[in-house]
């Protein structure tokens, strides 16, 4: 319910300031890079939140200790 009420006021936000930018005579076109960049830009910062503290699954674990046994080593030179 939070986040519905944090998307309407964002939505809000972004309509009112393009009304503004439309009156001040800011092409259509400007408009839509400016807020396609927005976006752009808060779907990074949520994916950012979005990744796992984890330093390595259990597949990885998995991989890594078979390449141990393999004899090889992950310095990659």
């Amino acid at each position: 319910m939070a986040k519905e009420k944090a998307k309407k006021k964002a939505v809000k936000k972004v309509e009112k300031a393009v009304r503004k930018a439309v009156n001040k005579g800011v092409t259509g076109r400007t408009v839509e890079q400016a807020v396609g960049n927005a976006i752009d830009s808060a779907k990074g910062k949520a994916a950012a939140k979005k990744i796992p503290t984890q330093e390595m699954g259990k597949s990885d674990k998995k991989e890594s200790k078979a390449a141990k046994k393999a004899g090889c080593d992950d310095t990659g030179d």
